[in-house]
């Protein structure tokens, strides 16, 4: 549950990336970094999703809301939009595909993940993951 003053310790190539990209944005004078972890309102793409692996997920039109909102109040900084609550990908996924089956991080073998994307939010309003 990283909070927008958490030390980032990114586990791969693509958190290193990210926070790198920060390091540089933060050299402006005024700026918003907005972290988010979110997926697209459609079919899981995989036939199998983690019981295992968690985050504080919104749909792609939640995070929209939430830039909205920040840039109507003139947000500055570092901003979490997150969901108001920590779920598994594995629920995230069946909220769009009945089907789809569980798997932990025992069955995978691909490139380090992290098991736990949660952001929780210091500086912002949480939002309810939905379908709607």
């Amino acid at each position: 549950m990283y909070t927008e003053t958490s030390i980032p310790n990114p586990v791969n190539y693509y958190g290193i990336t990210r926070m790198e990209a920060e390091k540089e944005v933060k050299k402006l004078r005024e700026f918003v970094i907005i972290r988010t972890n979110y997926v697209n309102k459609e079919k899981w793409p995989y036939p199998k999703a983690f019981t295992d692996r968690f985050g504080t997920y919104l749909f792609s039109k939640q995070v929209a809301q939430g830039i909205f909102d920040i840039q109507k109040q003139k947000g500055r900084g570092i901003i979490h939009v997150v969901s108001d609550k920590k779920i598994s990908m594995y629920d995230l996924a069946k909220m769009t595909t009945s089907e789809i089956e569980p798997m932990t991080i025992n069955d995978y073998f691909g490139p380090p993940v992290t098991m736990d994307m949660s952001l929780d939010s210091i500086k912002w309003k949480k939002y309810k993951i939905s379908l709607e």
